[in-house]
């Protein structure tokens, strides 16, 4: 009997010790989970927070660069970055586009040597094939001074232009007095615009087929003078840029090239000068018999994107090459 209780003393005692363990491995499962939870509330928590909040900040900067590759200037100033315009009413809208944004931009930086707007006095010159390597300086600097002339940044000495106090004013060897002018410190900022660091730019006279552009150098004034008239041919020229390409340290742009004549009644468009359909044969067509196309004003611009996705139109390529800062500038020109 005396057996049978302490057998039953014992066991109530192995009970109560397994149910103190059991109690006591509970208390500190919980414990270890309570420690784990302020860890991760104050901890983990936090810096899964920071990880979104720097996610969601890399997003939103990622859609802002998107937004910003998407074009954040004007066509109208790209046309002016590409084509040294200073003045704003020497802008035609016979200047389009063909291509993407990502070539758009690109195209921002480069500074052509051809200036393609339509000025007021309707004068055009055709456009040569050249290589910067192989050009002669009055060659080079008639560029300049073409761009700077046709970009309005030329000013007029209104005393020489009515005839006044003309002692003072720039003479040729003829006695003819000039009143156009460009300050040379403003040439020699635009050749270095074109040409990049080519060093090799100087000041003087240049011999140019164009006597309105700022072509005489006068050391005592520091400017280049011009005569500032064109002649009139009665047409305009535009442009699309259909195609930039960069590889390496080389970009290709290609310009499809188009002239416009316009009359009282109707308005033609014409190939560039590589072509025997070009505008230079047909001055004269009055009633546009040799025009690609022939219509009224306000169907102009469908007309003439329409003949560039038809490939009817004469295809022009610029190329640039980087240079030593980095920069690319005008290298070469050709007609496709």
């Amino acid at each position: 009997m005396n057996e049978e209780n302490n057998n039953l003393n014992n066991g109530t005692n192995n009970s109560g010790y397994t149910v103190k363990v059991v109690l006591i491995t509970l208390l500190v499962v919980l414990l270890i989970g309570l420690i784990g939870f302020i860890v991760y509330d104050k901890v983990i928590k936090k810096d899964d927070v920071n990880n979104k909040t720097n996610t969601e900040e890399n997003t939103n900067q990622t859609n802002n660069d998107k937004e910003n590759n998407n074009i954040n200037f004007s066509d109208l100033d790209l046309l002016k970055a590409n084509n040294g315009i200073v003045d704003d009413t020497r802008v035609s809208q016979s200047y389009y586009y063909l291509i993407s944004n990502n070539e758009k931009i690109i195209l921002k930086d480069l500074l052509f040597p051809y200036n393609y707007i339509n000025t007021s006095r309707g004068f055009v010159d055709p456009i040569e094939n050249f290589d910067v390597l192989k050009m002669s300086r009055d060659k080079k600097m008639e560029y300049v001074l073409k761009l700077l002339y046709d970009g309005g940044a030329a000013e007029v000495d209104e005393a020489c232009y009515m005839g006044e106090d003309i002692d003072k004013c720039y003479k040729d060897s003829n006695g003819e007095v000039y009143s156009v002018y460009v300050n040379a410190d403003t040439v020699s900022e635009m050749y270095k615009k074109l040409y990049g660091t080519i060093d090799d730019y100087k000041n003087g006279t240049i011999n140019s087929d164009y006597p309105s552009i700022p072509s005489k150098y006068d050391e005592k004034t520091n400017k280049y003078w011009g005569l500032g008239s064109d002649g009139d041919t009665g047409f305009s020229r535009g442009t699309i840029i259909k195609k930039v390409e960069k590889l390496n340290d080389e970009i290709d742009v290609y310009v499809d090239v188009f002239y416009i004549l316009n009359s009282s009644e109707y308005d033609g468009i014409y190939a560039g000068e590589n072509d025997d359909n070009n505008f230079i044969n047909n001055e004269f067509d009055t009633d546009f018999s040799k025009s690609l196309w022939k219509g009224s004003s306000e169907n102009l611009q469908k007309a003439v994107v329409d003949l560039a996705k038809q490939n009817k139109l004469q295809t022009y390529k610029f190329t640039f090459k980087k240079q030593s800062d980095g920069k690319y500038y005008v290298y070469s020109g050709e007609w496709q």
